[in-house]
Protein backbone atom coordinates (compact mmCIF):
# COMPACT_ATOMS: atom_id res chain seq x y z
CA UNK A 1 0.00 0.00 0.00
CA UNK A 2 1.46 3.35 -0.49
CA UNK A 3 2.52 5.38 2.17
CA UNK A 4 1.80 9.07 2.03
CA UNK A 5 4.11 11.61 4.11
CA UNK A 6 2.84 14.89 4.81
CA UNK A 7 5.08 18.58 4.43
CA UNK A 8 5.61 19.53 8.09
CA UNK A 9 6.63 23.40 7.52
CA UNK A 10 7.03 24.78 11.06
CA UNK A 11 8.52 21.63 12.50
CA UNK A 12 5.99 20.44 15.11
CA UNK A 13 5.24 17.35 13.64
CA UNK A 14 2.08 17.62 12.54
CA UNK A 15 1.36 17.73 8.95
CA UNK A 16 -0.46 19.57 6.51
CA UNK A 17 -2.89 17.67 5.28
CA UNK A 18 -3.08 19.55 1.56
CA UNK A 19 0.26 18.80 0.30
CA UNK A 20 1.31 15.46 0.57
CA UNK A 21 3.46 12.86 -1.16
CA UNK A 22 3.84 9.26 -1.58
CA UNK A 23 7.67 8.02 -0.87
CA UNK A 24 9.80 5.05 0.71
CA UNK A 25 12.87 6.92 0.12
CA UNK A 26 13.82 10.38 1.17
CA UNK A 27 11.08 11.97 3.05
CA UNK A 28 12.69 15.24 4.38
CA UNK A 29 10.51 17.89 6.28
CA UNK A 30 7.75 15.34 5.66
CA UNK A 31 5.52 13.51 8.74
CA UNK A 32 3.34 10.72 9.00
CA UNK A 33 0.40 12.82 11.01
CA UNK A 34 -1.88 15.20 8.59
CA UNK A 35 -3.46 16.97 11.35
CA UNK A 36 -2.32 20.61 10.95
CA UNK A 37 -4.28 23.11 10.65
CA UNK A 38 -1.83 25.74 10.32
CA UNK A 39 1.76 24.70 9.16
CA UNK A 40 3.14 27.76 10.19
CA UNK A 41 2.69 28.10 13.62
CA UNK A 42 4.44 25.85 15.90
CA UNK A 43 2.16 26.14 18.71
CA UNK A 44 -0.89 25.19 16.82
CA UNK A 45 -2.48 22.44 15.11
CA UNK A 46 -5.30 20.59 15.30
CA UNK A 47 -5.56 19.75 18.81
CA UNK A 48 -5.38 23.35 20.15
CA UNK A 49 -8.27 24.09 17.75
CA UNK A 50 -9.64 28.15 18.76
CA UNK A 51 -12.97 28.31 20.22
CA UNK A 52 -14.97 31.09 21.08
CA UNK A 53 -14.05 32.62 24.52
CA UNK A 54 -14.52 35.68 26.67
CA UNK A 55 -11.90 36.52 28.49
CA UNK A 56 -13.53 39.78 30.00
CA UNK A 57 -13.75 39.06 33.24
CA UNK A 58 -15.93 42.45 34.89
CA UNK A 59 -19.27 41.04 36.01
CA UNK A 60 -20.63 43.81 37.63
CA UNK A 61 -20.86 48.04 37.23
CA UNK A 62 -22.36 50.96 38.14
CA UNK A 63 -24.75 52.00 35.95
CA UNK A 64 -23.19 55.52 35.83
CA UNK A 65 -19.62 53.53 34.74
CA UNK A 66 -18.00 54.25 31.87
CA UNK A 67 -17.77 51.93 28.96
CA UNK A 68 -15.52 49.17 28.38
CA UNK A 69 -14.18 47.44 25.43
CA UNK A 70 -14.98 43.74 25.59
CA UNK A 71 -12.78 40.88 24.67
CA UNK A 72 -13.06 37.69 23.58
CA UNK A 73 -10.71 35.12 21.47
CA UNK A 74 -9.92 34.16 18.99
CA UNK A 75 -10.16 38.13 17.43
CA UNK A 76 -12.91 39.04 14.55
CA UNK A 77 -15.91 37.41 16.41
CA UNK A 78 -19.39 39.31 16.98
CA UNK A 79 -20.42 40.96 20.13
CA UNK A 80 -24.71 41.36 21.35
CA UNK A 81 -26.64 41.87 23.86
CA UNK A 82 -28.23 45.03 25.73
CA UNK A 83 -25.83 47.58 26.22
CA UNK A 84 -23.24 46.54 23.53
CA UNK A 85 -22.10 48.79 20.47
CA UNK A 86 -18.96 47.96 18.21
CA UNK A 87 -17.56 45.35 21.03
CA UNK A 88 -17.91 47.65 23.63
CA UNK A 89 -20.38 47.85 27.06
CA UNK A 90 -22.34 50.96 28.06
CA UNK A 91 -23.89 50.06 31.39
CA UNK A 92 -26.11 53.77 31.14
CA UNK A 93 -27.54 52.37 27.47
CA UNK A 94 -28.03 48.54 29.24
CA UNK A 95 -29.59 49.88 32.17
CA UNK A 96 -29.99 48.54 35.49
CA UNK A 97 -30.36 44.73 35.73
CA UNK A 98 -28.49 41.35 34.56
CA UNK A 99 -27.37 41.43 30.65
CA UNK A 100 -26.34 38.42 28.71
CA UNK A 101 -23.84 39.17 26.65
CA UNK A 102 -22.82 36.63 23.83
CA UNK A 103 -19.63 36.53 21.52
CA UNK A 104 -20.12 34.31 18.47
CA UNK A 105 -17.38 32.80 15.80
CA UNK A 106 -17.63 32.26 12.51
CA UNK A 107 -14.97 29.72 11.53
CA UNK A 108 -12.41 29.23 8.63
CA UNK A 109 -12.45 25.46 8.30
CA UNK A 110 -9.40 25.03 9.64
CA UNK A 111 -7.87 26.04 13.38
CA UNK A 112 -11.45 28.16 14.83
CA UNK A 113 -14.41 26.48 14.91
CA UNK A 114 -17.66 27.84 14.94
CA UNK A 115 -18.51 28.88 18.53
CA UNK A 116 -20.38 30.62 20.97
CA UNK A 117 -19.39 32.09 24.41
CA UNK A 118 -21.77 34.75 27.17
CA UNK A 119 -21.01 36.87 30.20
CA UNK A 120 -23.60 37.92 32.00
CA UNK A 121 -23.20 41.62 33.38
CA UNK A 122 -24.93 43.21 36.32
CA UNK A 123 -25.37 46.25 36.13
CA UNK A 124 -26.38 47.94 39.90
CA UNK A 125 -27.95 51.63 40.58
CA UNK A 126 -25.42 53.68 41.81
CA UNK A 127 -25.62 57.51 42.87
CA UNK A 128 -24.15 60.32 40.48
CA UNK A 129 -20.49 61.20 41.89
CA UNK A 130 -21.02 64.35 39.70
CA UNK A 131 -24.01 65.37 41.54
CA UNK A 132 -22.88 64.60 45.23
CA UNK A 133 -21.44 67.39 46.68
CA UNK A 134 -20.35 67.45 50.44
CA UNK A 135 -23.31 68.80 52.86
CA UNK A 136 -22.41 69.48 56.33
CA UNK A 137 -25.64 69.21 58.85
CA UNK A 138 -25.84 71.80 61.32
CA UNK A 139 -24.72 70.36 64.56
CA UNK A 140 -23.57 67.02 63.28
CA UNK A 141 -19.74 66.54 63.35
CA UNK A 142 -17.76 63.71 61.50
CA UNK A 143 -14.57 62.94 62.80
CA UNK A 144 -11.74 62.09 61.88
CA UNK A 145 -11.63 63.21 57.75
CA UNK A 146 -8.94 60.82 57.11
CA UNK A 147 -9.27 57.52 59.17
CA UNK A 148 -7.64 53.81 59.23
CA UNK A 149 -11.07 52.07 60.87
CA UNK A 150 -13.21 54.05 63.22
CA UNK A 151 -14.97 57.54 62.25
CA UNK A 152 -17.41 59.12 65.32
CA UNK A 153 -20.38 60.91 63.83
CA UNK A 154 -21.78 63.34 66.99
CA UNK A 155 -24.17 65.88 67.41
CA UNK A 156 -27.82 64.88 66.13
CA UNK A 157 -29.89 61.38 66.00
CA UNK A 158 -28.75 59.52 63.34
CA UNK A 159 -31.29 57.31 61.65
CA UNK A 160 -29.32 55.59 59.20
CA UNK A 161 -25.42 55.90 57.51
CA UNK A 162 -25.25 55.28 53.71
CA UNK A 163 -21.45 54.64 52.46
CA UNK A 164 -20.90 55.55 49.13
CA UNK A 165 -17.69 54.99 47.34
CA UNK A 166 -15.48 57.31 45.10
CA UNK A 167 -17.39 55.82 41.77
CA UNK A 168 -20.68 56.66 43.56
CA UNK A 169 -21.44 53.01 44.00
CA UNK A 170 -23.29 52.08 47.36
CA UNK A 171 -21.25 49.92 49.47
CA UNK A 172 -23.69 49.59 52.54
CA UNK A 173 -25.98 51.17 54.70
CA UNK A 174 -26.12 50.97 58.47
CA UNK A 175 -29.55 51.87 60.57
CA UNK A 176 -28.84 53.08 64.17
CA UNK A 177 -31.11 55.60 65.67
CA UNK A 178 -29.13 56.92 68.13
CA UNK A 179 -27.48 60.32 69.09
CA UNK A 180 -23.75 59.05 69.00
CA UNK A 181 -22.22 56.20 66.22
CA UNK A 182 -19.02 54.93 66.00
CA UNK A 183 -18.73 53.62 62.40
CA UNK A 184 -15.95 50.91 61.46
CA UNK A 185 -14.82 51.38 57.58
CA UNK A 186 -11.82 49.56 58.87
CA UNK A 187 -12.61 46.58 56.31
CA UNK A 188 -13.45 49.01 53.38
CA UNK A 189 -10.36 49.69 50.81
CA UNK A 190 -8.36 52.31 51.24
CA UNK A 191 -9.80 55.60 49.09
CA UNK A 192 -12.40 58.18 49.33
CA UNK A 193 -15.86 57.79 50.57
CA UNK A 194 -19.15 60.02 51.07
CA UNK A 195 -21.05 59.38 54.24
CA UNK A 196 -24.59 60.04 53.89
CA UNK A 197 -26.01 61.06 57.16
CA UNK A 198 -30.08 60.88 57.45
CA UNK A 199 -31.57 62.39 61.03
CA UNK A 200 -35.07 63.04 61.78
CA UNK A 201 -34.81 66.25 59.58
CA UNK A 202 -32.65 66.36 56.04
CA UNK A 203 -29.35 64.15 55.16
CA UNK A 204 -25.97 64.98 55.18
CA UNK A 205 -23.07 64.31 53.45
CA UNK A 206 -19.28 63.79 54.74
CA UNK A 207 -16.66 63.05 52.58
CA UNK A 208 -14.01 60.74 54.72
CA UNK A 209 -10.70 59.10 53.32
CA UNK A 210 -9.96 55.72 54.73
CA UNK A 211 -6.52 55.38 54.27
Amino acid sequence: EPVFYYIDLDGDEFGDPEIFLESDGDRSGYVLNNEDCDDNDPNVWLATTLEAQITTTTSVVCDNALSFTLIGIPTGGVWSGQGVIDGTFNPYDAGVGIHTVTYTIVGNGQCILDGIDSLQITVDECADPISVTEVKGKGIKVYPSLTNDLVNIANGFIKEITIIDSYGKMIETRSFNKENVQLNMGHLSAGMYLLRINDNFETHLFRVIKQ
